[in-house]
């Protein structure tokens, strides 16, 4: 399963298997086409970005996110609805993050063909408030932080937009880059040093993502045993 879907990704880069606009098929037809019944994509989407650190200044921050995900028609629209398998965050000045990544929410987007040659766009929202996302009685999301001076847990409420434009290999995979904008509340927190310094943030972030076709009895586990079947860069 995994060296075929390596050469799946091998293939979205050999310019006579990328799918041509046939400019007689509407766009509804053309999906109809290539998704005739849904398929399943393996993920991967890096997102780097600054953020200011007391004392320390500004320090780079990266976020991989590795996801399965059901893909199929609607309408003249291609619906790709995410599971989160893994997400890894860049330590910055020794700090770990890390969650329950389990209980995030999926992930629709909604992707427009945009021209000829498979260009698509497409956007999401990932939101949610004071709701007690993973069941810990604690409301929002617990975000452990481990760090050397000011650690604990945070309690935190999300709203994230993403803005993508990519290039569709018909049923095979998807590459892009995308656009997003995080908003973060501070709902609590357990920790002296982490009540007094954390601050409600919003944020503006770039970066890739790489989907690739897989078996449709894939699961999460199997793949980052495996080795994950795609990369974004």
């Amino acid at each position: 399963m995994i060296l075929e879907a390596f050469a799946l990704v091998a293939s979205m880069f050999a310019g006579p298997v990328a799918p041509v606009t046939h400019a007689l098929m509407n766009t509804e037809d053309l999906l109809a086409s290539w998704f005739e019944t849904p398929v399943v994509w393996a993920g991967h989407q890096v997102v780097t970005g600054e953020k200011k650190v007391p004392v320390l200044g500004t320090l780079s921050t990266r976020v991989d996110t590795y996801t399965l995900a059901t893909v199929r028609r609607s309408g003249d629209q291609l619906l790709v609805e995410q599971t989160a398998c893994e997400v890894e965050f860049k330590k910055v000045a020794g700090t770990q993050i890390d969650m329950k990544i389990s209980a995030l929410p999926r992930t629709r987007t909604r992707f427009k063909l945009d021209g000829e040659g498979g260009k698509v766009l497409g956007g999401s929202v990932v939101k949610w408030g004071r709701e007690d996302l993973d069941r810990d009685g604690k409301p929002g999301m617990s975000v452990q932080v481990d760090a050397p001076m000011c650690g604990g847990t945070l309690h935190v409420a999300n709203n994230s937009r993403t803005r993508a434009r990519g290039t569709l290999y018909g049923a095979t995979g998807m590459r892009g880059t995308v656009d997003v904008v995080t908003d973060q509340e501070i709902l609590g927190a357990d920790g002296g040093c982490l009540e007094r310094m954390a601050k409600d943030s919003s944020e503006r972030n770039q970066g890739h993502f790489a989907f690739v076709q897989v078996d449709a009895a894939s699961t999460c586990k199997a793949l980052l045993a495996e080795g994950w079947p795609v990369r974004a860069g």
